[in-house]
């Protein structure tokens, strides 16, 4: 669960839209 929430942060990361804020 914890690693599919990681996961989802790191292809937020990779979207534009998303601009890496909840990776950072």
């Amino acid at each position: 669960m914890l690693n599919s929430i990681f996961n989802t942060a790191i292809l937020c990361c990779a979207n534009i839209v998303c601009q890496c804020y909840a990776y950072n």
